[in-house]
């Protein structure tokens, strides 16, 4: 779907913006789960899911990220971490909200941290 796709490319751009260095987008693992963008920030390996609306009334992106979608992006996080051979290396998972409106800019909202191994 090109909203979908046209997202992934301005958060791609804004990470970018933000002195990320973008690794892999649209990552999966043939044992399971995935990953919109993989970078770095600093020192930090972000897992990012994105997400694209085009309106407001649907619902903020972060909240659309369900237990399902973490457990997805977790496992993705791990296989990616475990072929890097280095446990130790920080990282985080954020998600990236993107609104798309007619005649607009896309507003962004990255969360960084948004949430954790654990659900609290």
């Amino acid at each position: 779907m090109w909203v979908g796709d046209y997202g992934e490319f301005v958060a791609q751009s804004y990470l970018k913006s933000q002195q990320c260095v973008i690794l892999k987008t649209n990552w999966k693992h043939r044992r399971g789960g995935e990953i919109d963008i993989v970078c770095r920030h600093g020192d930090v390996l972000c897992f990012v899911e994105v997400k694209t609306r085009t309106e407001e009334t649907w619902g903020s992106g972060l909240r659309a990220v369900d237990a399902d979608k973490r457990h997805l992006i977790r496992a993705g996080a791990y296989l990616w971490r475990r072929s890097l051979n280095r446990p130790d290396v920080p990282y985080r998972y954020d998600v990236i909200e993107v609104l798309l409106s007619l005649g607009k800019r896309p507003e962004i909202r990255w969360v960084q941290s948004a949430f954790y191994e654990k659900d609290r």
